[in-house]
Order: C-alpha cells, then structure tokens, then sequence
C-alpha cells in the first residue's frame, strides 16, 4: 500500500481546473488526497502576483489541515511558474515536497510573451511569463525529484512554449512529439509518465559533455530567451568541435541575433536569441564558447 500523500494539480492560462482533475485522477492512488484549484479565467490574464497568493493560500490550508502528510505538485504551464514562485516563497515545504511535475511551463522565459511585451513594459502577465525563472527553479531541482515534460508538434515548440523554455538541470526530461501545449495534460503517455515518476521519484543520472556544457554556457548569457528551432536552417556555422558538435549564429531582419547548438549529426539541441540590448553579451559568450 502506498502513503497517503497530497497531490496539487495546479491549471494554467486561461483555462479551468477540469483537465487537471482528469490528469491528478489518472496518477493519483487511492491514498492520495486530490488537490485542484480552479483559478477565475480572466485574471490569469492580468497580474501574476495575486496569482501566487491564491494558489499559495490554497496550498497552505491543505498543509496546515493534514501537517502529517508529504505532498507532491504537477504544474502546468502558468501553473508550473506560479508553483516556483510559491516554494520560492516558503522554502521549508521542500521539506514535505517529495515529486515536482512541470508541464510545458516556461520556466526559463517564453518567447511568445517577449514579443508581445518586448522590452519588458508589463502589458498584462506577458512581463512575467517572459521572465526567466530558471535560478529560482533549479533551486528546487536540485533538492526535489522533479520531471520536466515539453510538447513538440514541429519547430522544437507546442505551438505556445518552445521546449527550450521548459529545459531545467537536475531534471528527469521528457518530449511528447505531436501533441499540442492544450492537449499535454489529456494525454494518456503523458499522464502514464507523470504517474511513473511521482510512484518512485528518484533524481536522474548527472550528464555531463562538451554539448551540456555548452548548453549550460548559453543558458546563463544576460537576456538569453529560448526559440523554437523553425530558423535552424538559416542559421550559418560559426564554430566547428573536434567531435562534431557545431554552433550556429542566425541575425533576423530585425537585426536580433540567434544562437544554435547542433549535435554531431546536425540535430538541434539548443536554440535562443538575445535583444538588441543584450548582443554585445551573446557574441562574448559566442566567442568564449569556442574556447570548450
């Protein structure tokens, strides 16, 4: 018999809590006490910080109602940002938190809100959805299990978040081809290894490699903001590796300029760019890469 255990299942933009209580229902075990706010549609829209307190209040109160019990969290989209937030905010949970679940959540900044609120003047929640999160993340990945799992139609994107975006260390990673962002929490694949991972979280195996490292590099350059591959071709090699592995820079006609990381058979592994105000950072972070 397994341990009773409280599971948040936390609703994104723009939508009802009705697909998350499908999603908690299909991974949950009979011990488990089931836990899905609906956020109020229209506000998810707005401003993020009342946003936090909701779920942060809700969350709460099922701690404060059963103090015994451990807890484990599935996100997303918004709901995967807004659940950072929350454990950014009450640290001691972690020590309750046992399986972390982010569900196309663009941890790490999404471009679609960057072009819509470019130079971050907080048109509604797009500010803070193009905000990269992935200090405060991988805070939590480091101490909690936590499986991170990307749609991928074509173009290394849902249609909404590149997966890019969802990328975190410390992370068990998963990519479902062929389902769209609004369909990830309804897939059964999904719910399958959503289930797998919160019965045995487990951290994953360390990776390390001149790709991860570079990765890693990118990852960290001032203003870097994860795209989706559909530029890739365009993109001319600026460095080649002894072992293949190729970067490539791309600058569109507005004059933003883009950075690719290929693997050894010419895959795309990693795809950002930078504003204008940011360049002068990625073409140092260009240069110094060539150095690995």
């Amino acid at each position: 018999m397994s341990q009773p255990t409280i599971l948040f299942s936390q609703h994104g933009m723009g939508e009802g809590n009705q697909k998350m209580q499908v999603l908690a229902q299909r991974v949950a075990t009979q011990e488990t006490h089931i836990i899905v706010p609906e956020l109020n549609f229209v506000t998810t829209f707005l401003k993020l910080d009342p946003l936090i307190k909701a779920v942060e209040r809700s969350a709460a109160a099922a701690l404060r109602r059963s103090p015994e019990l451990p807890f484990q969290v599935i996100g997303f989209s918004l709901g995967g940002v807004l659940w950072v937030e929350v454990l950014a905010r009450n640290p001691s949970w972690l020590e309750r938190l046992t399986g972390f679940v982010l569900l196309g959540s663009p941890l790490r900044g999404a471009s679609l809100a960057r072009t819509v609120d470019p130079f971050g003047w907080g048109l509604g929640i797009a500010q803070e959805l193009g905000r990269n999160r992935q200090y405060l993340a991988e805070k939590i990945t480091q101490r909690i299990p936590t499986l991170v799992i990307a749609g991928s139609l074509n173009q290394g994107s849902d249609g909404v978040i590149p997966v890019e975006s969802t990328r975190l260390q410390y992370t068990h990673f998963f990519q479902r081809d062929g389902v769209r962002h609004q369909d990830l929490a309804i897939d059964i694949l999904v719910s399958k290894k959503i289930k797998a991972f919160l019965a045995n979280p487990v951290f994953p195996t360390p990776e390390h490699s001149r790709l991860t490292g570079l990765i890693e590099h990118f990852q960290h350059v001032e203003g870097i903001t994860p795209a989706d591959e559909r530029d890739f071709p365009k993109a001319a090699i600026c460095h080649t590796f002894t072992d293949g592995i190729t970067l490539r820079e791309w600058v569109n006609p507005m004059g933003v300029r883009h950075i690719f990381i290929a693997d050894p058979g010419g895959n795309c592994r990693f795809s950002a760019f930078t504003g204008w105000v940011h360049d002068k950072a990625l073409r140092r972070a260009i240069a110094q890469a060539q150095n690995f």
